[in-house]
């Protein structure tokens, strides 16, 4: 596809009808078009995707120019105004004209009408200069043909919808269609028809109902085995997802940085356990102490060890006997008395010699005598006093202890503080390692998952070939079943080798894709990086961790210099030869392809403008630029020498933008 030129007609800024004359000379094929901010460069370049496919990005969906429609509102009821875009290319040796136009009518009121589905035409213009309309319902597969909706995303863009270039999920279809694999891909469609109506008008007259009967087996089996598929490449995508996360968190957890990071968080959770273990010690030595200490008992005699071994020193110290009794006082003789009885068992009465010695004994216990108390005291001021030692070392420990968990609570609280300050803020390196761990788990598990699809796939397939060959024994002698057969072998064969031959092409061409690509994103980028494209056509950018590559994020910059590595890479693969079922050679797409460019450059900066226009100047047979005056001096010194036709925009107001041919060494 060569763009000739574009008529715009009240096409928002672009009052009136204006048109712009593109140059498609082979040496000077780039065409120019400047302007500022604000006065219509962006809508220049989407007035080609209205014309085209019918719908923009515009945040304001009027498309009709803003003065024309305030002219409209003061019209008559029934006044209609419109805006029309018409672009004439040529395409496959053919050139079209195809136009589209919105009309707006004014109901009543200043109320306004659009008119649905807006006219859209597509005419073919002959060697003779006759313009001839297609039928309506060939408009789709030619615009589908010319250029795929999904696919204009890198050949119209701007800016803004650059950047939007790697969130696309699925151009799988439209870059086969591009690179001239869908007349075999549609080939493949129709034999697999041919192979299944054969199949199913297979009617041996023997044995039908058995046959029939494993020919329902077969047809259910063939259904779950494609659902088995479809689960083996989903579970290895899944694999491979997993994978790559793995060794990217393994790459993060490995290095000194993190390493350091993680002993810190150890530590800091170790000291947070101990100090909790001694706090709980703590509280322990202090009830315990407190227990100690409030025993009256003990803390009495103990606070009054000086005064009993200064009374026992003075008793002791006596010249006075000390008469009396230990332990026996009045009552218990009185008690003896009474019962008439010793606590020895001897019994004794009034006036016997055993008697009168208790009568006598009377006299030399307390209260008449208090020998036997002080004597009482003396033995148990001493034996108290060793106890008093003991306690006092009880009482040193239990203070001790407590002094020693305080002084390890406080060194403990300091350093935790301390690790507070140093990890705050940070990742936890352990809920990365959990998430690594989770990584691998998810890969064993899936590959555990996998073997067991693999499995149930070769069972099936097992399966298949024994109701298939006996199918075969049972219509062997079947002479139509048998001219069917080989029909459907034949048809089988084929379509086994255009299956490998399309395999083959579409593998050694995404594979020529990928290839251009990563040598286009070494022409501009600078670093260790590559470009991995996947069976959907994606383009990622991967960085290269140990031997691994992996997926990592990318810079607005970045994405810019690889989407122009891969929009050149498309053109310069769509021009590889691809080899036939017959073995005859064919260029992938013979067909020319412009590149529309708004603010191309906005992401990129000094150093990469002037490769990226190398880089497409070399590529793309037709560039349409539309940049801002101080972004084209970047690439003036690139594309100067190749510019056939140039533009500026002159924005008269906010709502109407004026083109203007000027000299191209202006």
């Amino acid at each position: 596809m060569l763009l000739e030129s574009i008529t715009l007609t009240n096409f928002r800024q672009y009052k009136g009808t204006q048109t712009i004359q593109f140059s498609t000379d082979e040496e000077q094929n780039v065409t120019v078009i400047t302007g500022e901010n604000t006065c219509g460069k962006t809508t220049l370049v989407q007035s080609f995707i209205w014309c085209l496919y019918g719908h923009t990005e515009f945040k304001d969906k009027n498309i009709l120019n803003a003065e024309v429609l305030d002219e409209l509102k003061e019209s008559a009821p029934g006044a209609s105004k419109y805006a029309s875009v018409v672009v004439k290319l040529s395409h496959d040796n053919k050139n079209y004209i195809i136009e589209r136009k919105e009309v707006s009518k004014l109901k009543d009121y200043k109320k306004i009408e659009i008119e649905r589905p807006t006219y859209f035409k597509i005419y073919i213009v002959d060697s003779l200069g006759n313009t001839l309309p297609l039928e309506a319902e060939d408009y789709y597969s030619t615009i589908n043909d010319i250029l795929p909706d999904n696919l204009s995303d890198y050949f119209f863009f701007w800016g803004e919808r650059i950047e939007k270039l790697s969130d696309k999920k699925e151009i799988s279809s439209a870059v086969k269609q591009f690179l001239g694999l869908d007349t075999m891909d549609s080939a493949i469609r129709h034999l697999k028809l041919a192979v299944n109506r054969l199949a199913k008008e297979i009617t041996p007259s023997n044995g039908t109902e058995e046959i029939e009967r494993y020919q329902k087996q077969i047809k259910k089996l063939e259904g779950e085995l494609e659902g088995i598929k479809t689960d083996i490449d989903s579970k290895e995508r899944n694999i491979q997802h997993y994978k790559e996360k793995a060794a990217e968190l393994y790459e993060e957890l490995t290095t000194s940085e993190n390493k350091a990071l993680k002993d810190k968080q150890t530590d800091y959770r170790r000291k947070q356990m101990d100090l909790g273990e001694d706090k709980a010690e703590l509280e322990k030595a202090k009830t315990l102490f407190s227990r100690h200490f409030n025993d009256a008992k003990n803390y009495v005699y103990f606070y009054a060890e000086a005064l009993e071994k200064n009374a026992v020193e003075l008793l002791k110290n006596n010249p006075e006997p000390v008469i009396g009794w230990k332990y026996i006082d009045l009552n218990a003789i009185n008690e003896i008395l009474k019962r008439g009885k010793c606590i020895c068992g001897n019994e004794f009465c009034e006036g016997d010699a055993a008697h009168q010695y208790l009568m006598d004994q009377r006299k030399l216990v307390a209260p008449h005598v208090v020998g036997g108390v002080i004597n009482s005291f003396i033995e148990e001021a001493e034996r108290r006093d060793t106890f008093n030692d003991r306690y006092y070392e009880l009482m040193h420990d239990d203070y001790k202890t407590i002094n020693e968990l305080a002084d390890e609570i406080l060194d403990l609280e300091f350093d935790i503080a301390n690790l507070q300050r140093y990890l705050n803020g940070k990742q936890d390196i352990k809920e990365k390692e959990k998430r690594y761990k989770d990584a691998q788990q998810k890969v064993n598990v899936a590959n555990g998952e996998l073997g067991s699809l693999k499995e149930q796939k070769n069972t099936h397939e097992k399966d298949i070939d024994k109701l298939e060959n006996a199918i075969e024994r049972l219509a062997r002698q079947n002479d139509k079943y048998i001219k069917q057969s080989k029909q459907l072998s034949y048809a089988r064969q084929v379509l086994d080798v255009f299956n490998k031959d399309y395999e083959d092409n579409e593998k050694k061409l995404r594979q020529k894709l990928q290839d251009y690509v990563n040598q286009n994103f070494d022409e501009v980028y600078s670093g260790d990086r590559r470009i991995a494209i996947d069976s959907n056509y994606n383009a990622t950018a991967l960085n290269k961790v140990g031997e691994n590559w992996i997926t990592s994020e990318t810079s607005p910059g970045l994405e810019t210099v690889k989407n122009f590595a891969f929009i050149s890479g498309l053109i310069q693969c769509a021009k590889e030869k691809i080899v036939g079922a017959d073995g005859t050679e064919k260029t992938a797409n013979v067909n020319s392809y412009p590149l529309v460019l708004d603010a191309p450059f906005s992401q990129a900066d000094e150093v990469h403008v002037p490769a990226i226009s190398k880089l497409i100047a070399r590529n793309a047979e037709q560039i349409i630029l539309v940049i801002m005056k101080k972004d084209w001096n970047y690439a003036e010194k690139v594309l100067s020498p190749m510019v056939g036709k140039r533009y500026n925009l002159e924005k008269q107001t906010e709502t109407f933008t004026n083109v203007k041919e000027v000299s191209v060494n202006d």
